[in-house]
């Protein structure tokens, strides 16, 4: 099998799919989709799911799959925010961030103040 076989398949489709579009008799739908070269399971697999959970209306099951990939999406940005929110807060509190070394003051018997970096000990060691 050669290597442009494959093309040459999917520009016979793109052709046959445009000349049905051309057919006066055939009105084409703005909201239509083609979808080309999908995997046999998967497609079998979209089918299914289609039928079984959403009256084979596969325009609804792709809205549904579309949905459900961008909350996904805005769950993992909202956590990125919140982590990056806190640690913007621990630096407006002077807090040490994660591997920057914590200070402490110490008063000298003279009254003259010194910083210190202090080591955190770490759980578990």
């Amino acid at each position: 099998m050669g290597g442009n076989d494959g093309m040459a398949d999917v520009r016979k489709l793109q052709e046959r799919i445009s000349n049905q579009s051309n057919r006066p008799d055939r009105k084409w739908n703005e909201a239509s989709l083609f979808i080309g070269r999908i995997p046999p399971q998967t497609k079998k697999a979209f089918e299914e799911l289609a039928e079984r959970d959403f009256c084979d209306d596969k325009g609804w099951l792709l809205k549904w799959l579309m949905d459900d990939m961008m909350s996904a999406d805005t769950r993992i940005i909202y956590e990125q925010l919140a982590e990056l929110t806190e640690r913007i807060e621990k630096l407006e509190n002077g807090a040490s961030v994660k591997g920057e070394p914590q200070t402490k003051e110490i008063r000298m018997g003279s009254g003259k103040i010194i910083n210190v970096a202090c080591q955190k000990k770490e759980e578990g060691v």
